[in-house]
């Protein structure tokens, strides 16, 4: 955890403690080789700043990822959603994209594949962008291929909301995008509320 929150502190320019939240990113990705079950009723989770999340049925909504209220982790089956605000951010929503989707690739994909940052919504002055990346993740139950997909909106008074999503790639896949892309929706629209 600590080399990852120091690469980026180092990418962040001394605000890196308002993504601790992906401080286990490995440890999550390795989680993902492994079957953890979980489901839920879904419901609305408060990332903070104002902005909630609707979480679809199936999914299950667990404690904060770190001590920060406003990081909030949601699970269904083998994928899982990381969710974060914050008001102080300084990288461009593109820029955050990409530097974040490789430093959670960079532990413990191999052969991957990134898609760069794509502008995904706006509005009023408003971005969200979209990176990705595939490939395959190695852990103690062996290996498998893996999915790790990043969204970072940013309204015009500096309000940055992120979901990350670590997907297995396999029969649920469409599905787990759906909900994905209908959990980014619901957090766009509660930014901009």
């Amino acid at each position: 955890m600590i080399a990852l929150v120091t690469i980026v502190v180092g990418l962040l320019a001394g605000v890196g403690v308002v993504f601790l939240v992906f401080g286990d990113s490995f440890d999550d990705i390795r989680k993902l080789l492994q079957p953890i079950g979980a489901s839920g009723p879904g419901g609305t989770v408060d990332l903070g700043h104002g902005v909630t999340v609707t979480v679809p049925d199936g999914w299950a909504i667990v404690d904060s990822t770190a001590e920060d209220s406003s990081s909030k982790r949601m699970e269904r089956g083998l994928s899982m959603v990381l969710g974060h605000t914050s008001t102080s951010m300084i990288l461009e929503p593109a820029e955050l994209c990409d530097s974040q989707i490789r430093t959670m690739a960079g532990q413990g994909i191999t052969n991957a594949t990134f898609s760069g940052a794509s502008t995904v919504l706006t509005s009023g002055g408003a971005t969200a962008v979209q990176c990705e990346v595939t490939g395959t993740a190695t852990g103690m139950f062996g290996s498998g291929p893996i999915g790790l997909r990043y969204v970072v909106a940013r309204t015009e008074d500096g309000l940055t909301g992120a979901l990350s999503l670590h997907y297995k790639p396999g029969s649920t896949k469409d599905q787990t995008l759906q909900d994905y892309d209908a959990m980014v929706d619901s957090m766009w629209k509660s930014m901009l509320d």
